[in-house]
């Protein structure tokens, strides 16, 4: 009886430690949220890519309505790159859903009528001003203001 509720405690213990990751060698990802803002109000639509050393914790998300931005990252240190693409009226493009028709998400069609409307040293790795560690707790960052 106690060789069998030892197999068994063996056994749950296996699959709670695959479950969790444990001997898996890869890191957990930790929350990380922010926002951009400009001129002090959020700012919708912003493309904020982190930059890692290594290509594979690279990461992007967008900001919403309100200008806030939720993703994981693993822990470690990122250059922060931002572009927010509008067309010649400074108007986001429509965010079309994945089940929409086909048709509307052909994309390439307003591409060319598109540009960045933030400044250049935002989307580049070697002049963007905005570095950030991530710890393994997870983050909440401060702004990233682009009135600057």
């Amino acid at each position: 009886m106690m060789q069998k509720s030892l197999g068994l405690l063996v056994f749950f213990g296996a699959i709670l430690c695959a479950a969790s990751g444990c001997g898996s060698g890869q890191e957990r990802e930790a929350k990380v949220t922010g926002s951009v803002i400009k001129d002090g109000k959020g700012l919708e639509g912003v493309n904020v890519g982190f930059d890692a050393a290594d290509p594979r914790a690279s990461k992007g998300t967008m900001t919403d309505a309100e200008g806030k931005f939720t993703t994981t990252l693993k822990p470690g240190s990122y250059t922060v790159l931002l572009t927010r693409m509008v067309d010649k009226k400074g108007n986001l493009p429509p965010r079309v859903a994945e089940d929409a028709d086909p048709a509307l998400q052909d994309i390439s069609k307003i591409q060319g009528s598109l540009h960045q409307s933030l400044p250049v040293k935002f989307t580049n790795k070697a002049t963007s001003p905005f570095k950030v560690e991530v710890p393994a707790k997870g983050i909440d960052l401060p702004p990233f203001d682009v009135s600057k």
